[in-house]
C-alpha cells in the first residue's frame, strides 16, 4: 500500500519514533520516576509521555526536534498542580518556573522559538525515517552500555 510522504501514515511514524526517542530516557525528567520508555503514558498505565514545550500542532516546524520535547510520567503531565497544560496563573505557570530553572537551554530556546514559528511544509516519511534511524542508534550506543547508577533513583513507576 502506498502511503504519501507528506500524508496522515507517515505523520503518525515519524510522531511514534520521536515520542520513543525522548522517552527512551526511561524518567521522568520532573519527578524522577523510573518508566518504561516502551510503554506510552495513559491515566491507568502511568507509564512516560513525549511533552511538547510548543505545541506540536502549531508550532509544525519544531514538532519534531528534540529540544521541543521533555519526558514526563503521567502524573507530572496531567494531574499534578505544576502540569504544563494547567492555565496560567498571574501570566505563568508553575512548570514553565520550573523548566527556567532546571532546563534553562531548553526555556530560553523556546521563548525564543515562539518569536520564529516558520510555515513549512513537511515530508514526514523522510523525518519518521530519521527518526527511526537516531533511535536504532541510541539504542545500540548509549543505552546498552547504561549503568545502573547513571540514572536518577526515583520511585519506580
Amino acid at each position: 500500500m502506498f502511503h504519501h510522504p507528506f500524508g496522515k501514515y507517515w505523520r503518525k511514524k515519524a510522531d511514534e519514533w520521536m515520542s520513543l526517542i525522548v522517552r527512551s530516557i526511561g524518567y521522568c525528567q520532573k519527578c524522577e520516576k523510573r518508566g518504561t520508555y516502551e510503554q506510552k503514558s495513559t491515566t491507568h498505565t502511568g507509564g512516560l509521555v513525549n511533552h511538547h514545550l510548543l505545541e506540536k500542532s502549531v508550532y509544525l516546524a519544531y514538532r519534531y526536534l528534540r529540544l521541543n520535547g521533555i519526558c514526563l510520567c503521567a502524573d507530572c503531565h496531567t494531574a499534578s498542580p505544576e502540569s504544563p497544560d494547567k492555565p496560567l496563573v498571574n501570566g505563568t505557570n508553575a512548570f514553565l518556573k520550573w523548566l527556567e530553572e532546571h532546563f534553562r537551554e531548553q526555556y530560553e530556546w523556546m521563548q525564543a522559538a515562539k518569536e520564529i514559528n516558520p510555515t513549512i511544509q513537511m515530508n514526514y516519511k523522510k523525518i519518521a525515517e530519521q527518526l527511526k534511524a537516531e533511535y536504532m542508534k541510541l539504542m545500540e550506543t548509549h543505552w546498552m552500555d547504561l549503568e545502573v547508577q547513571d540514572v536518577p533513583q526515583g520511585r519506580q513507576i
